[in-house]
């Protein structure tokens, strides 16, 4: 399990640093990274992560989802920040989330998809965001939904 995270973490990284307009393209930036992988796995995790594709001048490259602009299911939100996540932490009204490097950013934009009525906003760096919540009673509910 820790691989496929470790291999889609790589393939969001690249996504994000590089026009990809192929599979094959990214097979190749996968393999300049030292990481080899089936086209099949390569097609099942691209589908995993929703990655999309989206046209730009020379063609339609790939482009990590926005949580802004693709609509996801709650179940399927949770699932995706699931696979992001290290370690949860509160204290008062905070929540303190640390994911793999690289992926702060992508799991606070899970959460603000959740449009928790009790989320005040978060916070991302590299590998940990801030959920700031409206009052240390609703971090409960907030940490139970996204441990469920």
């Amino acid at each position: 399990m820790k691989e496929k995270l470790n291999r889609q973490a790589a393939i969001a990284k690249i996504i994000k640093k590089h026009q990809v307009f192929t599979q094959d393209g990214l097979l190749k930036h996968l393999k300049h990274a030292g990481i080899r992988v089936t086209q099949a796995t390569l097609s099942r995790d691209i589908q995993e992560m929703g990655v999309i594709q989206v046209p730009g001048l020379s063609g339609r490259y790939y482009q990590m989802p926005s949580a802004a602009n693709i609509p996801v299911a709650p179940a399927e939100l949770i699932r995706r920040f699931n696979g992001y996540v290290a370690t949860i932490k509160h204290a008062g009204n905070l929540i303190v989330v640390t994911t793999l490097p690289g992926e702060a950013s992508g799991a606070a934009r899970l959460v603000d998809g959740l449009n928790f009525r009790e989320v005040l906003g978060t916070v991302a760096g590299d590998d940990t965001f801030l959920i700031v919540a409206d009052s240390s009673k609703s971090v409960n509910k907030i940490l139970k939904t996204l441990k469920a």
